[in-house]
């Protein structure tokens, strides 16, 4: 019984830091804004801020969020708030 008690946290220990560390983009102290141009998506943005390294995912999600975006599709001469530096 202690064994299978012990398992189970040990279990949700190790998924709570993986979710810790996997969805951490640090916000950036400035924001620029960006008009979206023909062609511009949300992952090209994200990318073009994300640190070498880290996922592109977690800056998406972050981009979502920093505009209130309720999915990623774009529309050209639309506003978008990027990080000023990278992230990530």
């Amino acid at each position: 019984m202690f064994s299978a008690i012990a398992i189970v946290v040990l279990a949700l220990a190790f998924l709570g830091a993986g979710r810790a560390v996997a969805g951490d983009v640090p916000e950036p102290t400035e924001v620029r804004q960006v008009l979206v141009e023909p062609g511009q998506t949300l992952w090209g943005l994200a990318s073009g801020v994300t640190r070498p390294g880290a996922d592109v995912r977690d800056t998406v999600a972050y981009l979502l969020e920093l505009n209130a975006l309720q999915g990623a599709e774009l529309q050209v001469g639309q506003s978008v708030l990027v990080p000023a530096g990278l992230v990530g």
